[in-house]
């Protein structure tokens, strides 16, 4: 019975003391957190999951980089070129001719050229029908140039000349005349921009009075880029 009283009474004064320091300890709670720490958690977790190594570009290397990015890709136009050129004759048989026909023109590229030019011919005859004939042209010309193939030329020329002399007794002077030549022929290049051409030609107008007559005739021109 004594036992069980001192049992009892130890029971006691541990429950009682027990009591006491839990009266002392603070309870459990959530702790609240402002903002920047917040933020400073989350950038530490960011942080570990960074890899340990990584590659760098050069600094050169990025502004290329960030150049090719940024300028948009521009396809422009390849710009032609522009020939200077014509054809100049002389010739003593069985007369004179002589003929000097300066041109300039735009190649838009390897198949198209538009130009124009001027143009003087001059023709003296003493011969049979031809007696005491002296004639001189002088007009304008504008032309159109096809190249279907390598030194092929296909040749179209629009022209108006005004002509004076005389055939024979009967003098002229004043009268303007129109011409259409139509053409073809082959180009022998000469050097990077130059060539040499030798072209075919018919009047397709046939005027009375037309310097280039009723037949086919060549001519032998040359022209250049710059």
């Amino acid at each position: 019975m004594k036992n069980v009283f001192t049992l009892f009474m130890f029971l006691f004064i541990m429950g009682t003391l027990s009591a006491q320091s839990e009266k002392g300890r603070k309870p459990f709670w959530f702790e609240p957190i402002d903002s920047t720490r917040q933020k400073e958690i989350l950038g530490e977790k960011n942080r570990s999951k960074t890899p340990s190594f990584y590659y760098e570009l050069p600094a050169r290397e990025k502004q290329i980089e960030t150049k090719e990015k940024r300028q948009p890709v521009l396809k422009t136009r390849k710009k032609g070129t522009w020939r200077f050129g014509g054809s100049f004759g002389l010739t003593f048989s069985r007369g004179t001719s002589i003929n000097i026909s300066p041109q300039i023109g735009y190649q838009f590229n390897r198949y198209f050229t538009l130009g124009g030019g001027v143009g003087y011919n001059y023709y003296r005859y003493d011969e049979g029908w031809y007696e005491n004939y002296k004639m001189h042209y002088i007009g304008l010309d504008v032309y159109v140039r096809l190249n279907p193939i390598p030194y092929l030329a296909l040749q179209i020329q629009p022209e108006v000349k005004r002509y004076w002399g005389h055939i024979g007794s009967a003098s002229y002077k004043g009268d303007i005349i129109p011409c259409v030549l139509a053409g073809a022929g082959g180009t022998i290049p000469l050097g990077r921009t130059g060539g040499i051409s030798v072209m075919f030609y018919y009047d397709l107008v046939q005027n009375r009075y037309t310097p280039y007559g009723k037949n086919i005739f060549y001519s032998v021109g040359y022209s250049f880029g710059f």
